[in-house]
């Protein structure tokens, strides 16, 4: 929300008007922006972390709707579309899936086939998890990295 905010203030040419001339111009350049920025809102998210164990993913299901929200309130009311709404609900979206994956795979909600895993000891179903994991897992994990930096025009290297 800081990253989104902060770009639309500097496309919309706000920062100056808003926090004078020095603080304005420090926000259109990135060595001020990481750490004064980036950097505690880091630190403030591994407090969190540390202090509870509860899972974020309503609060960031609830940002993607809110985020939603405006895209097509601004966009049919006001006539009026920011390309980077749009590409923050597709990372939410895609952090909001990789968040699902990791605790699914945590909390062993993941598909497997339990005619053969039932029966298995704690240590032999642990084994055969991580061999799982590696095997197909980052397998998948290497193909998709591979495909998306496969040259100049993949859809890693492309303008967001």
């Amino acid at each position: 929300l800081f990253d989104a905010s902060i770009a639309f203030l500097r496309s919309e040419g706000l920062t100056v008007t808003l926090f004078g001339d020095a603080l304005g111009q420090s926000l259109t350049r990135s060595n001020f922006i990481g750490p004064w920025i980036h950097v505690p809102l880091i630190v403030i998210g591994f407090l969190l972390a540390l202090v509870t164990r509860t899972l974020g993913f309503p609060w960031l299901a609830l940002l993607i709707v809110a985020a939603e929200l405006l895209i097509v309130l601004s966009r049919f009311v006001f006539s009026y579309e920011q390309a980077l709404m749009g590409d923050l609900v597709r990372y939410w979206y895609a952090a909001l899936f990789l968040f699902a994956s990791a605790y699914t795979l945590y909390e062993e909600g993941h598909v497997r086939v339990d005619i053969l895993y039932a029966g298995l000891g704690r240590t032999t179903r642990g084994y055969l998890n991580a061999q799982g994991t590696i095997l197909l897992g980052l397998t998948t994990a290497w193909v998709i990295l591979w495909i998306a930096f496969n040259g100049p025009q993949s859809i890693v290297n492309a303008p967001v």
